[in-house]
């Protein structure tokens, strides 16, 4: 079980440096406005900021997002897991922690 918890954490905790270097340049402007990694970095900037991805509303007030497809990517995953872990993830924490610390 402790093995299982470390590897899940430490996906996560790989995923979520990786898009903090991502939204780090950004903030520094070191991305080229036209890239795709732009776009996510402001998708990114929001959601931390916010909690949310940018919303877009239509005619009708219903809210969509343009930015869910850009973070989402190839594999289908969760767009608010780039910068926060689920809640599975903080189980594992949770469990790495009392291992450790008892």
């Amino acid at each position: 079980m402790l093995l299982a918890a470390e590897r899940q954490f430490r996906a996560a905790l790989l995923r979520i440096r990786e898009n903090t270097t991502l939204l780090t340049r950004y903030r520094a402007g070191a991305l080229d406005s036209d890239s795709r990694d732009w776009r996510i970095g402001a998708a990114l900037d929001h959601l931390a900021a916010t909690g949310e991805l940018p919303g877009y509303p239509d005619k009708d007030g219903k809210v969509y997002t343009r930015a869910e497809g850009l973070l989402r990517g190839k594999n289908g995953g969760k767009t608010a897991g780039r910068l926060f872990l689920s809640r599975s993830e903080l189980t594992a924490l949770a469990v790495m922690m009392t291992d450790r610390y008892g």
